[in-house]
């Protein structure tokens, strides 16, 4: 601008030019922002759409992340939207996240799929466990049931049967478990071997939890031969300690 003629000199002695430059300026500025807000308001939309059209079709096997970095990307966004509706507490996000996995198992969701690798290891050596035990209980019941079948299902109904860990347990848990047991092997809930089972086990428990020195009567776990009671006990010098004598 040259200050020496006359339209540099009214410029610099009236404020309106500026006035005007100023709100040029501003009007840029705004056209800019609006700009910005028309393209971020068409992205959700499209984002809208998206989701919407996400939401109106069913769920299907499809295929895995096409790479590492979308899905992580996926299991961020899934992890911070659990973190903010759970407060970061445990006890919420694991009703929530079972919830989910119930639902979803509905319409197909494999559930062994979403564990941990060594918990999913452990689930199916033991789904395996009891398909065999339930091909062989299936087997026994479908041929001429007699003793030795007998003592068969009572030993596998001894071992694996649910029982009480502790007397803070209640009996309609224990009661659910064993209903549960009976259901998954096929086993007769009132049958004569289950009862046998469940009395065995409580002898077992409660000679395991048997502490102190032994008292006649007791009876003892003998090694190379059946399990004894104890009739008599004495000292004899030669042994550093007491001699056992038992009947079988």
């Amino acid at each position: 601008m040259d200050l020496h003629n006359v339209i540099g000199a009214a410029c610099m002695e009236s404020t309106w030019v500026w006035k005007f430059l100023w709100n040029s300026f501003e009007n840029e500025v705004n056209k800019t922002k609006m700009l910005g807000m028309n393209f971020s308001i068409a992205t959700l939309k499209g984002h809208s759409t998206r989701f919407d059209a996400i939401k109106s079709i069913n769920w299907e096997r499809g295929s895995v992340f096409m790479n590492s970095k979308a899905q992580t990307f996926a299991k961020q966004s899934v992890l911070s939207e659990i973190e903010k509706r759970c407060d970061k507490k445990l006890r919420r996000a694991e009703s929530i996240i079972s919830a989910i996995v119930s639902d979803l198992c509905l319409i197909g969701l494999d559930e062994c799929a979403v564990l941990s690798p060594d918990t999913k290891n452990d689930v199916c050596l033991v789904m395996a466990m009891v398909e065999n035990a339930k091909h062989a209980i299936k087997a026994i019941q479908e041929n001429a049931f007699n003793l030795r079948s007998a003592k068969l299902l009572t030993g596998f109904c001894a071992i694996m049967i649910p029982m009480a860990k502790n007397k803070e347990q209640d009996d309609a848990t224990v009661s659910i478990s064993l209903r549960h047991f009976c259901k998954l092997f096929g086993l007769g809930r009132g049958s004569k071997y289950i009862q046998l089972a469940i009395n065995n086990r409580k002898d077992f428990n409660c000679y395991l939890e048997t502490v102190g020195p032994l008292q006649v009567s007791e009876k003892v776990s003998c090694a190379g031969s059946d399990d004894g009671t104890i009739i008599s006990m004495g000292m004899m010098a030669q042994l550093p300690s007491s001699s056992v004598l038992m009947k079988q």
